[in-house]
């Protein structure tokens, strides 16, 4: 990033209070470590005790723990907020993490931890936001971060899409119900993101060991010819949580160097996962419930 890119992003958003929710995910909290970097005032909110993350990760009582299960949490997250920084101008909000499991091995289990954090959970959270929102009277932005997976199918996606399909509707619905209150809300949709470490991040599951090959396939599969990086996201949400931002609204906006637009998108692995047979089966009765 320029030295002219990291200026305009800083003014878009200096001083602004922000809540990023779900940092103890890798991706929330390089998010809520870039958009603090911007100028951002941060808090963050983590599905547990704050304790279980680096005291200095965004400065004193700026980590609060929730149980994102509990509905009333997400109002006594917000609440909190309020207390440490007075009131919130945008919330971005984050699905928690979830493995990419094949169709066949789903279970009962996996679905109803899946509806529970990644749509009930998320839904939660930018209703209270959106309530503090109204009582402020002056507005707001919401993010929900989705994901490419959520518009078109994808191999091990199923639970990933299609919470996330549900969640593209929630903030369209939202945008509708809101703008009158000049809140803004919209959808923000990655595909493959490199995070700190090297990590890569796909339809709500990490990547920490990506080979040389896989990665190669991800690059030529994506017309800007690289993998998306954390602050290629944290740019984009910075743009979207401004002022300048007021006229888009409902929206499903990917952030993917036009990934999910190419004839290669659908058929592209997962970079450790038998590279070039995406549709391998895969499929274990033994992991099956009976």
């Amino acid at each position: 990033m320029t030295q002219e890119q990291g200026s305009a992003n800083r003014s878009q958003i200096a001083g602004k209070k922000i809540l990023v929710a779900n940092i103890g995910s890798r991706l929330g909290q390089n998010l809520a470590l870039e958009l603090a970097a911007a100028g951002a005032d941060i808090v963050g909110a983590h599905a547990g005790a704050p304790d279980e993350l680096p005291a200095d990760l965004l400065g004193p009582g700026r980590v609060i723990g929730y149980d994102p299960a509990q509905p009333a949490e997400a109002g006594r997250l917000i609440a909190g907020m309020v207390d440490v920084l007075g009131r919130i101008d945008g919330a971005v909000i984050v699905p928690h993490e979830q493995s990419a499991t094949l169709f066949m091995n789903q279970h009962e289990r996996d679905w109803d931890r899946a509806l529970s954090l990644n749509v009930a959970g998320l839904f939660y959270v930018g209703q209270a936001a959106a309530r503090q929102m109204v009582a402020q009277g002056s507005g707001g932005r919401i993010l929900f971060i989705t994901g490419v997976a959520s518009e078109m199918p994808f191999h091990k996606a199923t639970m990933f899409g299609a919470t996330q399909a549900a969640i593209n509707t929630i903030a369209r619905v939202a945008a509708i119900e809101l703008g009158k209150h000049g809140i803004t809300v919209n959808a923000v949709a990655p595909s493959w993101i490199e995070l700190d470490g090297g990590v890569l991040h796909f339809a709500g599951a990490d990547y920490p060991q990506a080979s040389v090959e896989g990665r190669a396939h991800l690059v030529a599969g994506t017309p800007v010819s690289r993998i998306g990086t954390v602050r290629d996201v944290a740019n984009f949400c910075a743009f979207l949580l401004s002022d300048a931002s007021g006229y888009i609204s409902g929206a499903y906006l990917p952030i993917d160097g036009a990934y999910a637009i190419t004839k290669t998108a659908g058929n592209t692995p997962y970079p450790d996962d038998e590279p070039w047979l995406p549709y391998a089966s895969g499929y274990d009765p033994a992991e099956h419930d009976t």
